[in-house]
């Protein structure tokens, strides 16, 4: 984990996934996880579960999404630019 580096949103991303990876997303993962959780929902308007959930989605894409307009649209509208529909967003 960086520890003096500001993180990107996308740094936060990659904490959230290294952390949660063997965990059973018991407590203990969401205490250390906190402040990476906290930076994804303010940016993006989630809850703890629908970032946990976007981290491994894009951790998983055939899509690597380092670069370019993507990042900026994440920013503006995380649900329409992964073709997340509002009612399967509301089950998280």
């Amino acid at each position: 984990m960086k520890k003096n580096a500001k993180l990107t949103l996308l740094g936060h991303i990659e904490q959230i996934v290294e952390l949660s990876l063997n965990s059973g997303l018991k407590d203990d993962f969401f205490e250390k996880a906190k402040p990476h959780l906290n930076h994804v929902k303010r940016v993006l308007h989630l809850n703890d579960i629908q970032v946990v959930f976007l981290s491994h989605f894009m951790d998983k894409s055939p899509v690597r999404m380092r670069k370019g307009p993507l990042i900026v649209n994440l920013h503006r509208n995380p649900r329409a630019r992964f073709g997340i529909s509002q009612s399967v967003m509301m089950l998280f």
